[in-house]
């Protein structure tokens, strides 16, 4: 209703009604309209301590709706850390390789997990989470299987992408049994060729490259490697490891260095640095060399192996010994230990141990021609001519085979000896 309608209400109420007759003077003035019946007073009488039901729906209201902007805030920041989570885990695993994975399993399973059930994930991305996992359950076959697949589904619109594949490929290939370095060799030059900026490549091709005795080519990926990443610390280390098979010593130990500055806890640095210092003739320095190797990995065979060679240049072969038994029962098949272990018991006159244990390093490795001829020593020391003269002859054939001219001189020598001491005691007789 308008104002204007109440005021014209107003005046002509009275004209429809007359004006009450005045009620008689009481001791106040209330309107009559304010005045409460007596009888009823106590009933509409209200205690200021008893709630309204007005007020009790009110606060009730309140609460609730208290409780739903909490509850919305909640949901809303698990939903907000939710969705970043999940956009982390998909930017992980479009960057990750089955390098990262070897280096950090448990970050890279917990991301493949978070992939796996996130509903925008591609499928490109649950692929490579399947391929991450599969790593991680030793099913090696089948990583690069998926990695294959990945890099040919991926196609040119997505270079990198390939090239990380390929790159994971490579990797693993040189992690089973039995490596195919020729196939480790094609998957990272085709990572190369898809990125030439891959660092990581140009590494392990050079590594694998070392593998075969292509030590020139080695180092030059291995000098790329390190053009793309100075900090490079693992080149270093490869680089001084090839220099090291080109008996160019002092060159390696100038990369070992490095390769130490930029990480002091690369035990294989410390390692190969002991092999040149070996080679050079500084078998303390080696030793200190191995120790520390040794220290940052107690389960690294080759350094116990190599710190025994060195203990035995310097006629400590009880604590030769004790090196090569520690090498051997880190990796019971490393032929050179049971062979150089033999060595230590020959220089201490335990000949038929030491022929047990060029037994050994025979049977591990038919080829080696020093352990025929070392044995073959051993016999004549303890006057068994004919089998003295078998190892020689084997091991006379087996090293004009590898072209070890010095084994070949020395075996030589030996069946010379044999037919000279043959030809004297026939004489005497």
């Amino acid at each position: 209703m308008t104002d204007e309608r109440v005021r014209a209400e107003a005046l002509e109420a009275p004209s429809q009604l007359p004006r009450p007759t005045p009620a008689p003077e009481k001791n106040h003035r209330d309107d009559p309209a304010e005045v409460e019946n007596p009888h009823h007073s106590e009933a509409r009488r209200e205690s200021p301590d008893t709630p309204k039901k007005g007020a009790n729906w009110q606060f009730i209201g309140v609460v609730v709706a208290t409780i739903s902007v909490v509850v919305a805030i909640i949901f809303g920041s698990l939903a907000l850390r939710s969705s970043r989570e999940n956009t982390e885990a998909l930017r992980k695993i479009a960057e990750i390789t089955a390098a990262q994975v070897a280096e950090n399993p448990t970050e890279a399973a917990e991301t493949a997990k978070s992939v796996q059930g996130n509903l925008v994930a591609s499928l490109i991305d649950r692929a490579i989470a399947s391929a991450v996992q599969l790593q991680r359950q030793g099913k090696t076959e089948e990583a690069i299987e998926k990695w294959r697949s990945i890099a040919n589904v991926a196609g040119e619109e997505d270079r990198p992408l390939q090239a990380r594949a390929w790159f994971s490929t490579g990797y693993l290939l040189n992690k089973g049994e039995g490596t195919d370095w020729e196939a480790v060799l094609d998957a990272y030059t085709q990572a190369i060729e898809l990125d030439p900026t891959l660092a990581g490549a140009y590494n392990n091709r050079g590594s694998a490259k070392g593998a075969l005795g292509q030590y020139d080519a080695a180092i030059a990926d291995l000098d790329r490697a390190i053009e793309l990443n100075p900090a490079f610390a693992t080149a270093y280390n490869n680089r001084g490891n090839a220099k090291n098979n080109l008996r160019q010593y002092d060159a390696a130990i100038a990369d070992l260095d490095r390769a130490i500055g930029l990480n002091p806890t690369l035990a294989g640095a410390y390692y190969n640095r002991g092999i040149a210092k070996n080679n050079l003739g500084q078998d303390e320095a080696a030793i200190a060399d191995y120790d520390r190797a040794i220290e940052l990995n107690p389960a690294l065979a080759a350094a116990y192996y190599s710190r025994g060679f060195a203990k035995n240049n310097l006629d400590q072969y009880e604590a030769a010994i004790a090196d090569y038994d520690r090498a051997i029962e880190l990796n019971p098949a490393l032929a050179a230990a049971y062979y150089n272990r033999g060595n230590a018991k020959g220089d201490l006159r335990q000949y038929e141990a030491a022929i047990a244990d060029y037994d050994r390093a025979i049977e591990l490795n038919p080829a080696l021609a020093a352990a025929y001829y070392n044995r073959d020593s051993v016999n004549v020391a303890l006057d068994r001519r004919n089998a003295a003269r078998e190892d020689f002859e084997t091991a006379l054939a087996l090293a004009q085979a590898a072209g070890d001219e010095n084994v070949v001189a020395r075996a030589k020598r030996n069946l010379r000896l044999l037919d000279n001491s043959e030809a004297s005691g026939l004489q005497g007789q």
